[in-house]
């Protein structure tokens, strides 16, 4: 076997691998190393984050913090209701994490609605 760049021989039945590959195989966005290149700047798993995108994102956002935030309210709603109408008073539950987080998801909704209008 040739010696490797230090000047050791490499392990028995194994070179040196090609430039870019792992130990495992090629990596990804290494020109010839069987991943195409991804246009544009986009990296493998990014998302393209257009008007049209970020305002689809920013409805569905909204709506499913409205639907939590209602679930959270109907839910306070119901047991408040029970109580009030028992003989002894009784407890009622109010959700407040899902009151919270449908209203932040609510904000975050609009948020992207925003900024979907001033991109193309």
């Amino acid at each position: 076997m040739p010696p490797n760049a230090a000047g050791m021989p490499d392990p028995a039945g194994l070179g040196p691998a090609p430039y870019g590959q792992g130990p495992y195989g090629p990596g990804p966005g290494y020109p010839g190393m069987g991943y195409p290149m991804m246009g544009m700047g986009m990296r493998r798993g990014m998302r393209p984050m257009g008007g049209a995108y970020l305002r689809r994102r920013g409805i569905n956002t909204t709506v499913i913090g409205a639907v939590i935030l209602v679930v959270g309210i109907v839910i306070t709603v119901g047991t408040y209701s029970a109580a009030s109408s028992s003989a002894t008073g009784g407890g009622y539950y109010v959700p407040w994490g899902l009151i919270v987080i449908g209203g932040l998801w609510i904000i975050r909704g609009l948020t992207m609605l925003a900024r979907s209008t001033r991109l193309p």
